[in-house]
């Protein structure tokens, strides 16, 4: 019943994907809270975001990684 998307299907998901995430606020796994700035689809998963505490930006990766949408 399920089968491979279309590649255009896929890189329209992402594109939305990315235009609703950037700007969300998240908790980090670490407890921190960020908003996300960029996303690079090659590394979706690992957006780069900017503390609220500070204003740093970062690039997360395996060991910082965002825990929840706010």
């Amino acid at each position: 019943m399920f089968g491979k998307l279309p590649p255009a299907v896929v890189e329209t998901l992402t594109e939305q994907f990315i235009t609703v995430m950037t700007g969300k606020k998240v908790q980090l796994a670490e407890g921190s809270s960020a908003s996300i700035v960029h996303m690079d689809r090659r590394e979706i998963e690992y957006p780069l975001v900017q503390l609220d505490k500070d204003g740093q930006i970062i690039q997360l990766n395996e060991k910082s990684a965002i825990h929840h949408v706010v």
